[in-house]
């Protein structure tokens, strides 16, 4: 695809995922889509075949965004416990945003894992890349037997605060569950 092309099929991926965090995958259509890229609906099929096909290119694109944020924590911080911390500090500085939509994976795959939606991979694998990328580095602190459990313990954690803080709407509740990750963090 020449330059003007991808960027008019990167215009409706990212406005298709700012949609569907805010909205809800279901609730998005292509018209509420158009109107945010105005770019004549008719056109999306030249990109898209489907809705289902604009979810799969915004799974994508969310994967690789991810897997590029966990490589830069990667190089800028040689500690995996400073490597966590930019995983907590992450979810501290968009707290507010979380408690009031959810977190973005988080709400994609409740919504996705209900009947009638097509998920383009399985549901799990949205957070793979943060599991795995906790796992090495609890496994990098010497937790190597117990390194995947408390990697998920931080998933739980972070993703149930994050409801909480959504449900009630303060992001206090996220500020506070992570203010305890951190200190069970410097206890191990």
């Amino acid at each position: 695809m020449n330059g003007k092309l991808e960027d008019k099929r990167a215009r409706i991926v990212d406005s298709a995922d700012r949609l569907f965090y805010q909205q809800g995958y279901r609730q998005t259509s292509f018209t509420d889509i158009a109107r945010e890229t105005r770019l004549p609906r008719g056109n999306f099929y030249y990109y898209f075949p489907s809705k289902d096909a604009i979810l799969a290119a915004v799974v994508a694109a969310r994967l690789t965004a991810i897997q590029h944020m966990l490589n830069e924590w990667e190089r800028s911080a040689s500690d995996p416990r400073q490597r966590i911390d930019r995983f907590l500090q992450m979810l501290r500085t968009a707290a507010g945003e979380l408690s009031r939509f959810g977190c973005p994976l988080g709400t994609l795959a409740q919504e996705l894992g209900k009947a009638g939606a097509a998920p383009p991979l399985p549901i799990y694998q949205l957070f793979e890349p943060f599991r795995g990328w906790l796992t090495r580095q609890f496994e990098a602190m010497g937790s190597a037997g117990a390194a995947d459990e408390q990697a998920m313990h931080v998933l739980v954690r972070a993703q149930g605060a994050t409801q909480m803080s959504h449900i009630y709407g303060r992001p206090s509740i996220l500020e506070h569950e992570l203010d305890r990750l951190s200190e069970w963090l410097d206890g191990l």
